[in-house]
């Protein structure tokens, strides 16, 4: 059946999250994959510490370095089949760090939304801070209100991406072998990306192919 069909590539993609999270920068996460409704189309919401009722994303500790402050992470995807009803297509995804369990406040936060439609980018961060250029800019529209576009739907960043700049900018405490980990996962997200971009474009890859197929050994067939 082909919800069954979804429901497994949407465990199978929590498991991949769940692995990843523990295994770089969360204390203690669980991401489960739960059935839901989106209009007409039956949807996996894939989220950290996932409650039911309301079905809804919860925030995680982050391993912080010593005598810093505290913090969490939330993390959650509502995934879904793409047109074909063959491959795994994200509706919408949020990845943001706060500075509590519960505030609105933090260091920033990631958002995807398919289509989004409201005039501002499909893919864009915002960041929780402020600048007095900005203000002076555009008076009345703090720093966290603005979107800073971040890619679009083919070639936005991925959840790995965001803890990598986590690590890398030490802001928290990675565990040993966090770097192949994370190359690894995020490899895996670049090629579904690339493969959608070809089932996408296929006048390009044709044109690709008997432009460079040759020289890559592939053998091309008239």
């Amino acid at each position: 059946m082909i919800s069954d069909a979804l429901r497994s590539m949407a465990t199978e993609f929590a498991v991949e999250i769940d692995t990843m999270l523990s295994q770089t920068v969360a204390r203690h996460v669980q991401v489960r994959a739960l059935a839901m409704q989106h209009r007409q189309e039956r949807t996996f919401l894939v989220a950290s510490n996932v409650q039911k009722n309301p079905m809804k994303s919860q925030r995680f500790e982050l391993d912080t370095p010593p005598g810093r402050p505290n913090l969490w992470m939330e993390v959650s995807f509502q995934l879904r089949f793409d047109e074909e009803r063959e491959y795994l297509a994200v509706q919408q995804s949020f990845v943001g760090v706060f500075k509590d369990k519960e505030s609105k406040e933090g260091l920033f936060h990631y958002d995807y939304e398919r289509r989004k439609g409201d005039g501002y980018p499909d893919a864009h961060l915002q960041v929780y801070g402020s600048s007095t250029t900005w203000e002076e800019v555009l008076p009345g529209r703090p720093l966290p209100k603005l979107h800073f576009p971040m890619g679009g739907t083919r070639f936005r960043p991925c959840v790995e991406d965001i803890v990598e700049f986590l690590i890398v900018e030490g802001i928290v405490n990675p565990r040993p072998g966090w770097k192949e980990l994370l190359n690894t996962s995020r490899d895996k997200f670049q090629a579904n990306q690339l493969k959608a971009a070809m089932r996408r474009n296929p006048q390009l890859v044709e044109d690709f192919v008997r432009r460079h197929g040759e020289s890559l050994g592939i053998k091309i067939a008239y």
